[in-house]
């Protein structure tokens, strides 16, 4: 399938604010809530509603995305999870939920280049390449060892704008993430979206938006969050 070439709208939220702070992983993980990761379930979101000015959210009906598509590790698992995730929106968010993981590790992939060829549109290429340079540099001079999604913690997704031909479709993702630095480990429970659009047979990553709501965790109406079937 062609790209599809047009112009973007921009999700747009209403919401409260939390009084955790949001920090940046990889330049595109929202994380709002520090502290150690519960033992791996489901995760529960008890937040006040919020709009979005968007296209009509389109649901995954056909069963819950697998979140482990392409094996427990990302470096290998992104290439994999792109051949043989489907072109609809639990394809989408199987994918989705492999690239969060696999850009998101430290060390980071040393065939990063060739994997961000391969994985985002030509497009976007440059821009994701920069981000995730510049956040293994930031690791590397902060003293960080270790980075990754936390192993056996439940990872939820939810679609939350798609076209009618499913050429392009917005997910966001969330799951649990932990840090090692100095020998001591920090976990926390992180977000991020993306858009992904389809190509060529398969989904490319065309955008990681970099703003996001006060309360990313918070429920929109019509896009529920729902859990992945098996934990990566």
């Amino acid at each position: 399938m062609a790209p599809r070439h047009r112009a973007r709208r921009v999700l747009k939220w209403v919401g409260i604010a939390v009084a955790a702070a949001a920090v940046a992983i990889a330049g595109y993980w929202a994380l709002a809530r520090s502290g150690a990761a519960p033992a791996p379930a489901p995760i529960t979101v008890a937040a006040p509603t919020q709009t979005f000015v968007a296209p009509s959210p389109v649901p995954v009906t056909d069963g819950a995305a697998n979140g482990c598509l392409g094996g427990s590790d990302p470096a290998t698992a992104v290439l994999a999870a792109q051949q043989s995730a489907t072109l609809d929106e639990q394809g989408a968010a199987e994918f989705a939920w492999t690239v969060a993981r696999w850009a998101d590790m430290y060390p980071a992939d040393p065939d990063m280049a060739a994997t961000v060829a391969q994985i985002a549109t030509p497009g976007y290429q440059a821009q994701l390449l920069d981000g995730l340079t510049n956040s293994a540099g930031t690791r590397a001079s902060g003293g960080y060892s270790d980075a990754r999604s936390v192993l056996g913690a439940a990872s939820q997704y939810r679609v939350v704008a798609a076209d009618p031909s499913a050429a392009s479709v917005t997910v966001n993702v969330a799951g649990y993430w932990q840090t090692t630095k100095g020998g001591a480990q920090s976990q926390f429970r992180g977000y991020g979206t993306l858009i992904l659009d389809a190509v060529d047979g398969h989904w490319q990553v065309a955008a990681v938006p970099t703003d996001h709501p006060a309360d990313p965790f918070a429920a929109i109406t019509g896009a529920p969050w729902i859990t992945y079937a098996g934990v990566c």
